[in-house]
């Protein structure tokens, strides 16, 4: 309850430092704790009604975080359906963070994955914000 707290918060450095704490969290706890407890609150965290797209970040950051310390199966099936959500999302700013941390954790996940996020990716290229096709047509560039 208390790492929901911090990812709630309304100080974005709070926040940060809640996602910070994950990593200890997930060290101490393992990876079983991590697919089986953590992801299923996360998830539900951000299918909340009225969620503020800040916190929507802060949750797929969080999820990121998570990624690393699971194995390419896990990822594909807890994390990938994630980063989907936050590409695909109504908001220009969390399309464009999912971007900047796909492209910092993109290394987690198998070929199938990439190429997978790489399909989400390619649409973002033809997004009406100018930041988000920037990032997300550098993505794509690394991921070649």
């Amino acid at each position: 309850p208390l790492f929901f707290n911090y990812l709630s918060d309304t100080v974005s450095s709070v926040r940060e430092v809640g996602v910070e704490c994950l990593k200890k969290l997930i060290e101490k706890f393992g990876s079983a704790w991590v697919t089986s407890g953590l992801i299923p609150k996360l998830q539900s965290h951000l299918t909340t009604p009225k969620l503020s797209y800040l916190n929507r970040m802060c949750i797929l950051h969080s999820l990121l975080v998570c990624a690393k310390f699971l194995d390419t199966k896990q990822n594909n099936e807890f994390i990938l359906p994630i980063i989907a959500k936050g590409i695909k999302d109504k908001i220009a700013n969390v399309r464009f963070y999912t971007v900047k941390l796909v492209n910092e954790y993109i290394k987690q996940f198998d070929s199938s994955s990439k190429e997978k996020i790489k399909t989400l990716i390619r649409d973002l290229t033809k997004d009406e914000d100018n930041d988000v096709k920037f990032y997300a047509s550098k993505l794509l560039e690394s991921m070649k």
